[in-house]
């Protein structure tokens, strides 16, 4: 931490140089119960795509079992201060409704730690705790008598109410909470799914909407990888029975119900190695969610009238499950590990796991239920995170009083570390897929990293294998006609982050050339490890990462309280209790010998190689079945000759380290408020330049007060949507754009400046976020690049291919087929998605050449500069898009 530059002195270079997390437990919707949950459940099982903190070419999120609506997923997190951690106070007893809150205690109040007083700070004479210099929330961690440990926090951004209740309104006889105020909590925009789309239209509502919403989060140390041999899938059973009452609120839908009368939802998931259940909920109704939430961890019934149908529910998810060819992948790997090794279990569980099984040999299933949860759910195995708009006092009393009956003895917590490697080396194993898509999986097995959270060694690696700027393994892909996308790194799951080991995958969607030619793809990616070995770690990769981590977590921006909870919740178990917020940020400690003993590791003998396409396995393979979600697959073993080939092999002329990023930025100062009209709430947009070719929009930021920014830019050219076959034109274009300027993209996208090109009708949009010190630096390549693409054949060749799978896959899925329906009879212009499919099936190369020369003639410009940038760098921005694209607008390029 020492070693952290101060606010505003953050280098200009560089020293040398520059849940499955997937739905399981889904609770199905009923309208007897307002749209909301009910005893049947549904789900199915995904993969959520991040970007890792590095920056670097990111491996899905590991599927975990998920129930019900939503998925909480990770978001990002910069310099950090410190904050003298909140000593836990002596039980006060049970905080009743007639006691008072205790008054606030000075020494609990959380201090702030200069820079200077950082540097020498003594973690172990006063722990602290590092949050963001921008975060504003102020936290607390307590340990219960029982052993449950706890992270309150206090959230000024929820809003409040002096004279709130501390339990958040009366109850009546029956147990139910009411407050005046609840007419006004059911409103439907608080239960919108979360979309990535809602960084458009309609967010400020929503958002300011959730700033009404608590949350709490409880994870418990046990999930699938202790199920027993004979009940496969009974941690994720028994998260779907504890929603079924409990000796207090006996009935099933006591949770769920009140939850929905008070605007709120719930979710869950299971793991290898943890289980973790959240809610959301008004802040005002906090104490009464509390209260039936934490039933689940001390009297649950597990009602034997409702194991049958929760099988069902478990059973529905798995059917849907089936049908992810990612789930197929993970599902192939654990079914092929070591015999008896708990990576080889069927996590998901079905009804005949968990039903017919059990029943044939004669076992309780419920029985064992019961022992399950007497054994594993205890409080020293509990984190428990609540976030609300309550004083930490109040959330410590509420905490105390309700959580206090939680069991305290059990099993001790299991630690896989001493089963060894799930998988075999020196196998390649042919799967059969669902999708019209080529992909490939190399897999190695590293040691438990996780006391070595602070080293990021494992990022490291990451960082550069999964890297796709110049010089880079994708590139030199690429380059060959072999891959349109490649990801690497170790996920956030349970089945490739746990006590066992850690799972290192390198991820390769081929073409059709690369799946023909699978093994010299292998070959590529040994010899990129080779180099890797060879030029041993290098420093200033490290730095370069540990300057973007410590500049993300300094500019944290908000996450919803629920996404906080589990986040925090999931994750405490990993980290020191100081590190719990930064954590996943710390570079604190360059370690060569760690980095090289991981990449000794990465070798063609050590790697699991798995290949899946929508073809049958090849015969020479011997296809067989899976047994739990019958797949189809064959098994080949390397040769000895293959292997040694692979090792011997120099790495090839094009792979390199990357260059240093000029996209990091240096300068974090703000420009001058705007002033907001005395009638106004917030600051509104002006025209500052219009003419015949351009308007310019510029709105600068009265509220946020970061050194961030949004540009958007739309290019309309009406010939592009003027017929079926001109907007697949335009498509492909837009497709070769983006594959060209890849490497610019992914360059600042680790310096966390996104870009993206995408197609609205007759406009090509053009859309830029993130810090806004490089920002006209990117705009400005991006548009030399969108200027002067010069279409490659081979190029044209492998986007269309990519584009034709897409449009195939996703005619596979009827809402699809149901959205073009309604586009077609609400918009004047639509085209059927098979007719789509047609014009470009037919697209020859020479189409593409004479549309790109054609597409800006009687061009239009329309651009929106919103942000920390001043009016006259959204001039100069305006000025650079004349430069380029007017006499191209009236000429043609």
């Amino acid at each position: 931490l020492a070693t952290i530059a101060p606010p505003g002195k953050l280098p200009a270079a560089l020293p040398g140089g520059s849940p499955a997390t997937t739905p399981i437990a889904a609770r199905c919707l009923s309208a007897d119960s307002g749209g909301r949950s009910s005893a049947a459940a549904f789900g199915c099982r995904t993969r959520v795509w991040q970007r890792y903190t590095s920056g670097g070419g990111a491996l899905p999120r590991t599927p975990r079992l998920v129930s019900s609506r939503r998925l909480a997923v990770a978001k990002p997190r910069g310099l950090p201060r410190l904050v003298a951690a909140q000593p836990a106070a002596r039980d006060p007893g049970r905080h009743t409704r007639a006691q008072p809150s205790p008054p606030p205690v000075t020494a609990r109040l959380m201090r702030q730690i200069s820079y200077e007083e950082m540097v020498n700070h003594d973690f172990e004479a006063c722990p602290a705790l590092v949050k963001s210099q921008e975060d504003k929330k102020e936290y607390r961690h307590i340990t219960l008598s029982n052993g449950l440990v706890a992270m309150l926090v206090y959230d000024p951004e929820i809003t409040s109410n002096s004279a709130m209740d501390t339990h958040g309104g009366a109850q009546d006889e029956n147990g139910e909470e009411h407050s005046d105020a609840d007419d006004g909590v059911h409103d439907e925009d608080l239960e919108e799914e979360e979309e990535e789309e809602e960084e458009e239209e309609g967010t400020a509502k929503g958002k300011e909407a959730t700033k009404e919403k608590a949350s709490a989060a409880l994870c418990v140390s046990f999930g699938s990888f202790s199920d027993p041999p004979k009940m496969e899938g009974l941690a994720h059973y028994l998260e779907h029975m504890l929603f079924m009452g409990s000796e207090k609120f006996p009935d099933e839908n006591a949770y769920d119900d009140f939850l929905t009368k008070h605007g709120g939802g719930s979710n869950a998931f299971t793991d290898a190695e943890q289980t973790c259940f959240y809610f959301d909920v008004h802040f005002k109704q906090l104490y009464g969610a509390l209260d039936r939430f934490s039933q689940f961890f001390i009297a649950p019934l597990l009602r034997p009238d409702a194991l049958q149908r929760e099988v069902e529910a478990v059973q529905s998810e798995f059917v849907q499950a089936k049908m992810s060819d990612r789930n197929r992948v993970q599902q192939l790997q654990c079914a092929t590990a070591a015999e008896n090794h708990p990576y080889s279990i069927f996590s998901w569980g079905n009804k005949a796991s968990l039903c017919e099984l059990p029943k044939s040999e004669g076992l309780d299933v419920r029985a064992r239920l019961v022992e399950d949860y007497k054994k594993h759910y205890y409080g020293a195995r509990m984190t428990l995170v609540v976030v609300g708009g309550n004083t930490l006092d109040e959330l410590e009393g509420m905490v105390r009083e309700l959580f206090a009956a939680v069991p305290d003895k059990g099993l001790p917590e299991p630690s896989f570390e001493s089963c060894g490697p799930p998988f075999e080396g020196g196998k390649i194993y042919y799967i059969k897929g669902v999708k019209d898509m080529q992909v490939l999986f190399m897999t190695w097995q590293l040691p438990c990293l996780k006391k070595d959270y602070h080293k990021k060694a494992d990022v490291y690696l990451q960082h550069l294998v999964g890297h796709e700027g110049r010089g880079s393994l994708l590139s030199a892909l690429k380059a060959r006609g072999w891959a349109s996308e490649l990801c690497a790194g170790v996920g956030d799951g349970g089945h490739e982050r746990n006590t066992c080991c850690y799972i290192f995958q390198v991820e390769v969607v081929l073409t059709k050339a690369g799946y023909a030619r699978v093994k010299d793809v292998c070959g590529l990616v040994f010899q990129y490890m080779k180099l890797l070995r060879e030029a041993k770690p290098q420093r200033w990769v490290f730095d370069e990462l540990k300057l973007m981590a410590e500049m993300e977590f300094r500019f944290q921006e908000e996450e919803e309280a629920e996404d906080l909870a589990v986040r925090l919740a999931t994750s405490m178990p990993w980290f020191k209790a100081e590190h719990a917020l930064v954590g996943e940020y710390l570079y604190t400690e360059w370690d060569e010998s760690a980095i090289a003993a991981l990449l000794a590791l990465l070798t063609p003998s050590n790697a699991r190689i798995d290949v899946q396409a929508k073809e049958d396995p090849p015969a020479e393979t011997n296809p067989r079945t899976e047994k739990w979600f019958g797949i189809m697959y064959g098994v080949e073993s390397v040769s000895d000759e293959q292997t040694r080939q692979w090792a011997q092999e120099s790495p090839a002329a094009d792979l390199g380290f990357p260059p240093h990023n000029d996209y990091i930025p240096s300068n974090f100062s703000l420009q001058e408020a705007p002033s907001i009209p005395a009638n106004a709430r917030r600051a509104q947009p002006s025209v500052v330049f219009e003419d015949s070719f351009i308007k310019l929009w510029h709105q600068g930021d009265a509220t946020f007060r970061t050194p961030r920014a949004v540009m958007y830019i739309a290019f309309c050219a009406p010939k592009a949507f003027s017929s079926v076959h001109a907007s697949i034109l335009q498509e492909v274009f837009v497709g070769l754009v983006k594959d060209a300027l890849n490497e610019e993209q992914y360059m600042a996208s680790t310096a966390k400046l996104e870009s993206f090109l995408s197609i609205a009708n007759d406009r090509i949009e053009v859309k830029l976020s993130g810090f806004n010190q490089k920002m006209p630096l990117l705009l400005h390549r991006l548009l030399e690049g969108l200027l002067t693409l010069k279409v490659k054949e081979e190029r044209f060749n492998d986007v269309r291919e990519t584009a034709l799978q897409k449009r195939k896959n996703a005619l596979l899925k009827p809402t699809v087929h149901a959205t073009h329906s309604r586009l077609r009879l609400l918009s004047e212009q639509s085209w059927d998605p098979d007719e789509k499919l047609a014009s470009l099936e037919c697209l020859q190369y020479p189409e593409v050449e004479d549309f790109a020369m054609d597409l800006f003639r009687d061009l239009r410009v329309e651009a929106f500069v919103h942000g920390n940038l001043s009016r006259q760098e959204a001039l100069d921005v305006c000025n650079d898009i004349k430069s380029k694209f007017a006499s191209a607008s009236a000429e043609g390029v």
